[in-house]
């Protein structure tokens, strides 16, 4: 079974500083060469629980996830969504990340 955030994000974080798992770097072979949308949308799940459960969206506190957060949502997840025409999920996790818009104090 996938990976499970309180056993392995602890572990990943203590031995690399980053939960491969939640930054997606399996999805672009699973997606793309295997076409597997059963694990993916596993992933997507776990994911989202996270974000929910650490209320990332509403602290916007980047500080401990940056990485995981930078690669879901900017360099490598969302874009690899756009590709497979889920962009809903895209989105979803955007707005789970309190990265759906920019509020840059200017009004």
């Amino acid at each position: 079974s996938a990976p499970d955030y309180h056993v392995h994000g602890p572990r990943y974080k203590e031995m690399i500083q980053h939960d491969l798992f939640r930054m997606g770097t399996i999805l672009g072979p699973m997606l793309l060469r295997y076409g597997h949308m059963g694990a993916y949308r596993e992933w997507l799940s776990k994911n989202m629980a996270v974000y929910e459960e650490t209320a990332q969206a509403s602290s916007k506190d980047y500080s401990i996830d940056i990485n995981e957060v930078y690669w879901t949502v900017w360099d490598y997840v969302v874009p690899l969504l756009i590709q497979i025409g889920a962009e809903a999920d895209g989105a979803s996790l955007q707005r789970a990340t309190g990265l759906d818009s920019w509020d840059d104090g200017q009004g």
